[in-house]
């Protein structure tokens, strides 16, 4: 491999993690707010069938919204960095 393909991959590298930390931040801002929101509801309420079985559900939806925004993020960095040919 040569020093100047080295090279070329960590500019790339860098580029493509610059724009993944952003993206990375905006898919946790709405699943942190629900993790929240569901904190202080549950500790509110006690601790009893209902509020386990709210805590699984909230945390597959925390899921979804997370992995949802880091999909289309990550298919957005696929097309706009593919080389052509």
């Amino acid at each position: 491999m040569k020093a100047e393909e080295i090279s070329a991959g960590a500019r790339s590298g860098h580029g493509l993690w610059l724009q993944w930390v952003p993206a990375n931040a905006l898919a946790w801002a709405p699943g942190m707010v629900l993790a929240f929101v569901a904190a202080d509801f549950i500790f509110a309420n006690g601790i009893g069938t209902g509020e386990v079985l709210l805590t699984v559900i909230t945390l597959a939806v925390i899921g979804a919204v997370v992995g949802a925004i880091h999909g289309a993020a990550l298919v957005w960095l696929l097309r706009f960095h593919r080389k052509p040919g």
